[in-house]
């Protein structure tokens, strides 16, 4: 089975289901089978913080976000994990990051057709981690694309 976006209210599923954009989660695995399902859990289990990466290029290859929760607030947010062509996974809590990823997901990487995502190396696209203070003091992280 090719990999698909895969959308759900609170888990990972192999189905995609109706949803508000907020509400949609994607795993780009194939996690229909075991070897599929290890490379998840390895990659969520794995992480290591996207914050350090502010400015740099990355070579995307699997996208993973699910919900999450704050661990000094409580908050509920979304977890986004960045794999990248060496294997390295990123994880981020950012809103803007959260969003920035899904929009790119939905706009760019799945084909409309089938369904299908379509890894951005194969465009030859890398995702930049990006950084803005806003008006009232706090930062704001999003992810740019350009051609590589």
């Amino acid at each position: 089975m090719a990999n698909e976006i895969v959308a759900a209210n609170v888990e990972i599923t192999p189905a995609i289901t109706e949803t508000k954009s907020s509400d949609t989660f994607i795993c780009t695995f194939d996690t229909t089978t075991i070897e599929g399902k290890i490379k998840l859990t390895n990659a969520l289990n794995g992480a290591v913080t996207m914050r350090d990466k502010v400015g740099e290029t990355l070579r995307v290859v699997d996208i993973i976000t699910k919900p999450g929760v704050r661990n000094r607030t409580g908050e509920v947010c979304v977890n986004t994990y960045l794999i990248v062509e060496d294997g390295t996974v990123y994880f981020s809590q950012s809103d803007g990051i959260a969003e920035s990823v899904r929009n790119m997901a939905t706009l760019v990487f799945v084909d409309p057709t089938t369904g299908i995502f379509v890894p951005p190396i194969e465009y030859n696209v890398g995702f930049v981690i990006r950084e803005q203070v806003t008006q009232n003091g706090n930062t704001r992280k999003y992810v740019d694309l350009v051609k590589l």
